[in-house]
């Protein structure tokens, strides 16, 4: 695994670095001691999960992660001093995957980072190739979605999340059974995690998130991916 830290406290990398090379003895650990570093690094070591200081030397870690966003669909973890609800939200909406409050565990890291790997496999080899609706298209294979024919830049959970409700199209699926596809047996207890997830994936794919028509919110059930019956579905060939 290639993690990215970026941290501008060489205290916090070394025990880190040691902490999970424990673990894991063949991590690869990129230390990045500014903002506009770690940008660079990952973009060009495309690492497998970036832990991401929100209060870096030369730039906000917020405009980090957006820049970050720009570019790749990396894992990112928060890690900060910065307890508030309010940045806690506003990180989940920019992209992060997950938050954790310094000081944290050595045991609590390696379990949430642990959680995110298990999070980024594939999660369904029964799926069609492809899948169209409209000017939406999701291919399975490469996990590549496509609006207007243009790229969609996806996070992780915002994929599977898509990826999850457009398999099931046309049917309910609770907020308990979405997220157990999502984040597996350790799904997040607070609903509201969802929701700013689902929040940001119906901007990106043109669902406006006030008044959706793609994704539907079903009151006191969960969300619908909302299709006619003849949306087109294009399965493997197999001769």
């Amino acid at each position: 695994m290639r993690l990215l830290v970026i941290e501008d406290d060489p205290d916090i990398i070394e025990a880190i670095t040691l902490s999970l090379r424990m673990a894991w003895p063949q991590i690869n650990i990129i230390p990045a001691r500014s903002g506009q570093e770690g940008i660079d690094l990952a973009r060009t070591e495309t690492p497998d999960v970036v832990l991401l200081d929100l209060l870096l030397p030369d730039t906000d870690g917020f405009q980090v992660l957006s820049e970050i966003r720009s570019f790749s669909p990396v894992a990112v973890i928060i890690i900060t001093i910065k307890a508030d609800e309010l940045d806690r939200v506003r990180g989940l909406e920019m992209g992060a995957d997950d938050y954790i409050v310094k000081p944290f565990s050595h045991m609590e890291l390696l379990a949430r980072l642990r959680t995110i790997l298990r999070r980024n496999r594939t999660i369904d080899t029964g799926l069609p190739r492809s899948f169209e609706q409209g000017e939406l298209m999701i291919n399975f294979e490469t996990q590549e979605v496509r609006l207007h024919g243009q790229e969609v830049n996806l996070t992780p959970i915002e994929y599977k999340l898509l990826a999850a409700l457009a398999a099931n199209a046309g049917q309910t699926m609770s907020q308990k059974a979405l997220a157990e596809k999502v984040w597996g047996e350790d799904y997040p207890s607070d609903p509201n995690v969802i929701k700013v997830h689902m929040h940001h994936l119906r901007r990106k794919i043109g669902d406006n998130p006030k008044n959706p028509h793609i994704i539907i919110t079903v009151p006191g059930k969960g969300y619908r991916f909302n299709v006619s019956s003849h949306i087109p579905v294009s399965r493997s060939s197999h001769g």
